[in-house]
Formats: structure tokens, sequence, C-alpha cells
């Protein structure tokens, strides 16, 4: 009897060590960390067709667990955490930076302590991914002091890119939108800059003690229009991408203004008082040809040629206020499309030619408006109280 009970003491002691043994396995099974993120959009490698960037992943856990993600996103490929405790399986980041591959990564937490990581995928923001009808810069005032700010055609997505303490100017796309060259007293005096389009690596290529303003960058994307003092008088120069090879194009006695290429690069137009006030002119690529297009006791400035080669938008003051005219390239029929009792100038063109942009105060302040080139369908892109200018259309649409 005596065996028989220390037996079953025995199994009983055994089947508790079972059961003991079987819950602390299954405690481990319910303590097992989420499946590895997988499925990732945008795909590793993608080439993605917008700026705002719509990311989704796939993941569970086993035991069925709540599960939180921490995005991790950058430009390198080690990316830094983006965001943190994100409760979908969907996140969209926005403002992400044109012609740039990004890096990014998913980690999964359940609620337990349990975590896995993703492998580091990637995707380029492409050609593709630049907005519909294209980007405008221009210079605003309302961080303090006069920036660079980029926006969408639509008005929307206004952005500070130059972020500088000194006063930034006059902004000019490179032909591919990946740049933009602008001028700025940063240095002491003003001078030409070149920054990516988002504001990084600026570089001063003018570095001399003159002024040198209104950049216009050339469409085969070698060189670079501006105007200068460095002769002692206004003079309109040309120079590589880099600032090497400076040449003076007008060589007059005169000032010579605002400068803009034609499509093809074989000419510029700008505006010049060598006739006793400012008149549009044009001339070719090496300063040759210089002939006066427009003939009027009132200043006309600030040309523009339109990208179809065929017209040229300027501002005149001839009806004794700013307004916008359009004109063939001959000078001939020159109309004017704003038809405003304010100040309207600085025309430039869209992409497609189908549209104008420009400055003008007939809201009580200054601010960046659109209208066709027939002066229809008239839209006010910024809404600031404060002082919006010098607007340039991208040549990407």
């Amino acid at each position: 009897m005596r065996t028989t009970f220390i037996n079953k003491l025995v199994l009983a002691l055994f089947a508790l060590l079972i059961m003991a043994t079987c819950s602390k396995l299954k405690i481990a099974v319910l303590n097992s960390p989420p499946e590895i993120p997988s499925n990732p959009v945008p795909a590793d490698s993608a080439t993605v067709p917008n700026r705002d960037v719509e990311f989704s992943w796939a993941c569970s856990d086993l035991d069925g667990d709540s599960l939180t993600y921490n995005i991790y996103l950058d430009t390198v490929m080690t990316p830094a955490i983006y965001d943190s405790l994100i409760e979908t399986t969907f996140y969209v980041a926005t403002e992400i930076s044109y012609n740039t591959i990004y890096y990014w990564q998913i980690t999964a937490i359940d609620g337990k302590g349990g975590q896995t990581e993703s492998p580091v995928w990637s995707f380029t923001i492409g050609d593709t991914a630049w907005p519909e009808g294209g980007m405008i810069a221009f210079v605003s005032d309302r961080d303090g002091n006069y920036e660079i700010y980029t926006m969408w055609a639509d008005g929307s997505h206004q952005t500070n890119v130059s972020n500088s303490p000194g006063y930034d100017y006059k902004p000019s796309w490179s032909p591919d939108c990946s740049k933009i060259a602008f001028f700025s007293d940063r240095s002491g005096t003003s001078q030409i800059y070149i920054m990516n389009t988002d504001g990084t690596d600026t570089v001063n290529i003018s570095n001399n003690g003159y002024s040198d303003l209104w950049p216009a960058w050339s469409p085969e994307g070698d060189k670079i229009a501006f105007w200068t003092s460095r002769t002692g008088n206004d003079e309109i120069y040309v120079m590589n991408t880099d600032g090497s090879d400076t040449l003076n194009l007008t060589n007059n006695s005169a000032s010579d203004w605002s400068c803009s290429w034609s499509p093809d690069a074989l000419g510029l137009v700008f505006h010049s008082d060598r006739d006793g006030n400012f008149e549009i002119y044009a001339m070719d690529n090496a300063g040759g040809s210089q002939i006066r297009l427009t003939n009027q006791s009132d200043p006309d400035a600030y040309p523009a040629w339109a990208p179809n080669g065929l017209l040229i938008a300027f501002a005149s003051y001839r009806d004794l206020n700013w307004e916008i005219y359009v004109m063939n390239v001959d000078g001939s029929n020159q109309h004017n499309i704003s038809n405003y009792a304010s100040q309207d100038y600085l025309p430039q063109w869209s992409p497609d030619g189908t549209k104008i942009v420009f400055q003008s105060d007939r809201d009580g302040n200054s601010e960046i408006y659109v209208m066709n080139t027939d002066g229809t369908n008239l839209v006010r892109l910024t809404t600031e109280s404060s002082y919006e200018s010098y607007p340039t259309w991208s040549p990407i649409d």
C-alpha cells in the first residue's frame, strides 16, 4: 500500500511538472514577436510618381496581439526614425524632395514588448513626380526677410527653401528643375547663388565685390545670364554655371537690365534706357544684333520670352500704371492683357505657354497671380499680408 501511494504521489508530481512546463511554453508562444513587415509600398527601388508619398506594408502577429509601428525614413541607408507608434499599416509623408533616393524601414511592436524590423527599402522621386502644371518659385518676406519660396502651380505647398538671414531674390530654375539660381546679399554684396530646389548645397558662383543680380538660366543648362555693375554701369553678362568664363554681352554706357533667354538659347531679350527711357531690346547669345522692339514715351520693362519662341510678355507703364503686355518677337501686335488699375509686372510664362504668372498689388499688397495669356481666368496664388514678388514658373510641367 505504501509503495502504491508513493507511486501515485510521484505520478501526480510529474503531472504537475508537465502542466507547469506546458503553461510556460504557452506563455512563451503568446509572447512571440510580430511577423517581419513585408509587401512594401513603395516597392523596393521603385520610382514614385508623387511628392506626397503613400506608404503601406503588411504585418500580423501569430497570437493576435495588437501592433504599432515605427517608420524610419531618410536619404541615407540607415534611416532615422520619422514617426512612431503608428496604429495602421498605412502612412502618408508630404514634401518629399524631388529627384532624390530615399530609404525606409518599418519596426512592428506588440503589446508585450516583442518587436521585429523589416528590411531597409528604397524609392526615388523621379520626373513623373513633378506636380501637374509644374512649380512656381517666388520671393516673400513673410518670415521676416526676403526668402526664396516654391509652390505648386495651384498655389499649394508653399515652402521656404532658402532659409537665410540675408535677402534672397529673383529665382531662376535650371532646365531640369533640380536647381534654382538666385541673387542674395548674404555675403555683403549681391551675388549669384545656386542651390538644390530643397535649399541644400547653396554655392556662391559669382564671388566678386561687385553687384551681380537677376540670374537667368539658359535653356541648355550650361550658362547663366545676369545683370551686373562690374564695369561701372549696368550690363548683361553671361557665365558658365560654375561662374567661369564671364562675358559682357551688351557693352553699352546705358543701363541694361532683366534678361530672358529664347527657348532655343540663341537669343535674349532685356530692357535698357539707352534711348532715353526703358524699352525692350533683343540680341543674339553672343551680344550681337541688338535691336529695339518697343518705342514708347513711358517705360517698358521685364521681358519674358514665351516657350513657343513666338511671343514676348513684358510690363509697360504706357497706361500710367504697370500692365502686362504681350507682343510678337519682332515687336508687332503689342497689346495689354491685364487691363487693371493696379501695378502688374514681372510676367513669366507657364511651361506650356498657356498662362502667365505675375506680381500685382490689386488686392492691397503685392501678391502672386496667374491668368490665361488673353488675361482671362485670373487666380490669386498667395494670400499672405507680406510682400510676394519675383514669380518664376518651372520649365517642367
